[in-house]
């Protein structure tokens, strides 16, 4: 093989993950909040962030209350899941078993998403909307359990609804979040989602070179490699040239191995702009003019003349002649607004115009 075609390079940062569930504090703190009409300021409220990890199935907050600015209790909420939660979710029957010290004051809190925390902040409350089955008013003592929503960044708005009183509350939110199985550090997904992205990427440059069928096995057979030699941390340590000699290295031997000829494969332009393609070209053997109502012309230096269409359909540009008979179809290889790189599908004969004048 006398050449082979070099792949975009596409680096991924996969999670490395084992088949069991854990639980992730996000939050434990104790905060003070003052009352409304203290005469001498003070918090009255704190919006806690909320950020749930990847893959998290199920979460719970847990919270208890002291009346007054001191006070502080136990939750061990995180202690309390892990010991039911080795199998997933703990379900509605098990979660109600968790339990929370009782409390001796009265908080608000919302649980809300991050555009309405300024209004909270500022104490606008008509402006904040917050998730009602998920949040607790005047309350001493809670505990939920939340399967919706799962991922995702929010607030968990502390408020002390009194005048009178200041409140002291110890809060603590855990994430259930299950782990995956791997195979030399790659979960299913992850393996799937390099596929499809590789296999996308492949069919966008080649389609019209290689068939779909043969694109579909050259894309599993780079995956297989590069997982099969390489963990995702591995990958990530490498440079985008090393990236690129192992990608290609891994290209030539699949194309190899399963008989597929890359001899005359070019990858294709993406995003190609059209209004560059417009207007008066010259190349190694002619001037052709694209005109923007879709003729094209085409003044051979032999003196020969062709009067046809022309069309562009992502990465592939067609001149089409005598009514569809005769249709020459070529792979947009760059064009930028002054030159044009094209191949003809059927040779490996690489055409370079450089534009000199509007059509």
């Amino acid at each position: 093989m006398k050449k082979i075609f070099i792949l975009s390079i596409i680096i991924y940062s996969f999670s490395l993950t084992a088949q069991t569930y854990k639980t992730v504090k996000l939050i434990e703190t104790t905060k003070v909040l003052h009352s409304g009409g203290n005469l001498f300021g003070g918090v009255t409220r704190v919006a806690l962030p909320i950020n749930l990890p990847r893959n998290t199935v199920e979460w719970y907050y847990s919270f208890s209350t002291t009346a007054g600015s001191s006070g502080s209790a136990n939750l061990n909420l995180a202690i309390q899941v892990a010991a039911y939660a080795s199998t997933g979710p703990l379900g509605s029957t098990i979660a109600k078993g968790l339990k929370v010290p009782p409390g001796t004051g009265e908080v608000d809190v919302w649980f809300m998403n991050p555009q309405y925390k300024s209004y909270f902040d500022s104490k606008i409350d008509n402006q904040v909307q917050y998730y009602s089955d998920l949040s607790e008013i005047s309350t001493t003592q809670s505990i939920k359990t939340i399967t919706n929503p799962l991922q995702g960044s929010f607030y968990l708005g502390l408020r002390n609804p009194s005048v009178y009183e200041a409140v002291s509350i110890t809060i603590e939110v855990v994430a259930l979040v299950k782990e995956e199985e791997t195979i030399n550090g790659w979960t299913s997904i992850d393996k799937q989602d390099g596929y499809n992205t590789f296999n996308k990427l492949l069919k966008n440059s080649y389609s019209g070179q290689i068939s779909e069928t043969d694109i579909d096995n050259l894309t599993g057979c780079l995956m297989t490699k590069i997982t099969t030699n390489y963990t995702p941390q591995q990958l990530r340590a490498y440079a985008e040239y090393e990236l690129k000699d192992i990608l290609t290295k891994f290209a030539k031997k699949c194309a190899e191995e399963l008989n597929i000829n890359t001899e005359n494969v070019v990858a294709a332009q993406q995003n190609i702009n059209k209004d560059y393609l417009i207007g008066k070209w010259k190349d190694q053997n002619s001037t052709f003019t694209l005109n923007k109502n879709g003729l094209v012309t085409i003044v051979f230096d032999s003196g020969n003349i062709l009067i046809g269409n022309w069309k562009i359909v992502e990465n592939k540009l067609d001149f089409i002649f005598n009514f569809g008979n005769t249709i020459y179809n070529y792979i947009v290889i760059e064009v930028k607004e002054k030159t044009l790189k094209f191949k003809d599908i059927k040779d490996s004969t690489i055409w370079t115009a450089n534009k000199i004048g509007d059509y």
